[in-house]
């Protein structure tokens, strides 16, 4: 619907992509404490382009290592963000993206999330509505921590190259990708600890 297009693209406008750290090392038993002042960081920034308004504005915090979560689910996540957090939980009980809405209190809201492990969406989640923050939940994702993992993606994107998105001119890099995985997928680089 052209309607739905539109407030999509008006969402996208409105992005500030802003790199949450630094360093390299993001398994960590202090990723609240980077969370959190990556969320005041952009809140900081937020309030000093919007003169107009002391509110602060909701913020999505998107996982490196998801590289399948579509565009649809960071805007649905947006649209709601006024009202309710948004988490898309990974398969290995992570998750992959957190909107943030601008009334959820910080640092209490990643405080007693059990970082690195199977628990750690469910633990956040209980952060969450700890704080009075209503939650929603997205669509389950993979994340990419292990090799498993990247030759899995790599049979989820050979079935792209094999066929599923021809005639779409825009995804001839994805197919490109596709194509180095599924040499990953195929043993090309087993053995091989890069």
């Amino acid at each position: 619907d052209d309607d739905d297009e539109e407030e999509e693209e008006d969402v996208y406008q409105r992005w500030i992509l802003l790199p949450m750290v630094n360093d390299t090392s993001l398994q960590s038993s202090d990723l609240g404490g980077k969370l959190s002042n990556g969320l005041n960081r952009v809140r900081t920034l937020q309030s000093k382009l919007s003169s107009s308004s002391n509110e602060n504005g909701d913020v999505v915090f998107l996982g490196m290592d998801s590289p399948e979560l579509p565009l649809h689910e960071i805007s649905h996540a947006l649209q709601i963000s006024s009202q309710k957090a948004h988490l898309c939980p990974a398969n290995d009980g992570g998750y992959g993206m957190l909107c943030v809405p601008s009334h959820a209190p910080c640092p209490t809201i990643f405080e007693h999330v059990q970082w690195s492990t199977h628990l750690t969406a469910v633990s956040q989640l209980k952060a969450l509505t700890d704080c009075g923050v209503e939650v929603s939940l997205g669509k389950l994702m993979f994340d990419i921590d292990e090799m498993e993992d990247v030759r899995g993606l790599a049979g989820r994107l050979c079935n792209v190259r094999n066929g599923v998105l021809d005639g779409d001119e825009r995804m001839e890099d994805v197919r490109g990708l596709a194509g180095r995985l599924c040499n990953v997928r195929n043993g090309v680089l087993d053995g091989d600890e890069r």
